[in-house]
């Protein structure tokens, strides 16, 4: 008979993780935290309302099938849901991926937009506010760069050097808006950034749990861990 074997991490805290082991057909599950059985469960059948089960460190522990199909096993820790490795590795590449291409439309964008104020200038560098808005232009626009190549190479943290500068920029924006006026160009332009900031703003969750999270493995699980068939 075969068994599987699979490690649930907190998105909230990469420190907390659980393992979970079992039979085929979920038969005969086990919950292991350090190294230790806290809960063991014979019946699967018992996982389609849900098992719960209190325990003296990590308190209330959750398992549920999930409806509809594939089944997959629900973990949670006092209401933390614990997703296992591959899922996390799934978000990673859905949320900076999404991430990466918009600061890489920024990137892109940028260029345009410096490319047409150095046009009003005449491209004349001799100009000392066309000289100085060149050089803003290029580091905006080097920082975006760097946050899409970052956030392409699954660093989290990049997350925070583009958002913040985009933030910076779309405030002043606002300034200058509020200068010239609010003209239907104007107001297009803070229509979508806005947009964007709503788009920056609600995968701030998911990056937090990312950057918490580390892909370790736990050598103490099991001493027989090598005859396990790990399902991913």
């Amino acid at each position: 008979m075969s068994n599987y074997s699979k490690k649930y991490t907190s998105i909230k805290n990469d420190n907390h993780h659980l393992f979970l082991t079992w039979e085929s057909g979920y038969k005969n599950l086990k919950v292991y935290h350090e190294g230790e059985v806290i809960h063991t469960e014979v019946s699967p059948s018992n996982f389609m309302k849900g098992v719960t089960f209190e325990h003296p460190l990590l308190q209330s522990v959750q398992l549920k099938f999930s409806s509809g199909s594939p089944i997959i096993m629900q973990l949670k820790v006092n209401g933390v849901k614990y997703l296992p490795e591959n899922n996390i590795k799934k978000m990673k590449e859905s949320t900076l991926g999404g991430l990466a291409h918009l600061f890489t439309i920024l990137a892109f964008l940028s260029v345009v937009g410096a490319f047409l104020i150095q046009l009003t200038f005449g491209f004349n560098l001799s100009v000392p506010a066309a000289l100085i808005q060149l050089v803003f232009d290029i580091v905006v626009i080097g920082i975006y760069v760097t946050s899409a190549v970052l956030l392409y190479k699954n660093k989290p943290w990049a997350y925070f050097l583009g958002s913040i500068t985009f933030v910076c920029m779309t405030l002043l924006t606002v300034f200058v808006v509020a200068l010239s006026g609010f003209g239907f160009a104007n107001l297009f332009n803070m229509v979508i950034r806005v947009a964007i900031i709503v788009y920056i703003v609600r995968h701030f969750n998911d990056v937090m749990a990312l950057m918490r999270t580390k892909e370790t493995e736990n050598p103490d699980l099991l001493d027989n861990s090598s005859s396990i068939d790990f399902e991913v």
